[in-house]
C-alpha cells in the first residue's frame, strides 16, 4: 500500500514536472515568436546606417558665380524652380532603377564678409512591397556629390 501511495505521488509529481516543461516551452515559443515579429516590424523612417557627408559648404567667391556653378552642377537633373534672387532651387521628383525616388532643395545665401553658403537637403523614398513607399533618411552621398560638383566648376573657373 505504501508503495502504490509512492507510486501515485511520484506519478503526481512527474505529471506536475511534465506540464511545467511544457508551459516553459509555451512560453519560449511565445517569446520568440514576439522577438521575430518586434525585429520584422518596420518604423515609419527608415535609416541608411553609411558615413555621412556635409550637406553644407561656404565659398569665397560672389553670389552670381556660385548661382552658375550650382546650375552647371545640377545639368543632369530636371529642376522644377530656380530663383535666383531668393537663392532657392527644387528638381523634380527623380526615380533610379534601386526602387528609389528622390528629390532635393538648395539654397544659395549671401554671407559676411563676400562668401555664399549652399545647403542642401534631398528627401528620399523607397519602395517596399506590400507597402508602398517609405521615407528613407538620406546618407548625405547626393548632396555631397553635388557640392563636390559646385566645387569643381569653381576651381576651373579660377581663384578670385
Amino acid at each position: 500500500m505504501k508503495r502504490l501511495l509512492e507510486d501515485s505521488q511520484n506519478e503526481g509529481i512527474k505529471s506536475r514536472n511534465v506540464k511545467r516543461i511544457e508551459t516553459k516551452k509555451k512560453t519560449y515559443i511565445f517569446f520568440l515568436l514576439i522577438v521575430l515579429i518586434a525585429g520584422c516590424g518596420s518604423s515609419q523612417t527608415h535609416h541608411n546606417h553609411f558615413a555621412t557627408y556635409p550637406t553644407f559648404k561656404v565659398f569665397n567667391r560672389e553670389y552670381h558665380e556660385v548661382w552658375e556653378a550650382v546650375l552647371e552642377s545640377l545639368k543632369d537633373y530636371r529642376l522644377i524652380r530656380t530663383e535666383k534672387d531668393i537663392g532657392y532651387i527644387k528638381s523634380a521628383l527623380i526615380e533610379n532603377n534601386l526602387k528609389e525616388r528622390f528629390e532635393f532643395e538648395i539654397h544659395v545665401k549671401r554671407q559676411s564678409r563676400g562668401n555664399v553658403s549652399v545647403t542642401i537637403s534631398s528627401y528620399i523614398q523607397r519602395y517596399q512591397e506590400g507597402v508602398g513607399w517609405k521615407k528613407i533618411t538620406s546618407n548625405t552621398t547626393l548632396e555631397y556629390t553635388i557640392l563636390t560638383k559646385i566645387e569643381k566648376f569653381l576651381k576651373k573657373k579660377g581663384d578670385r
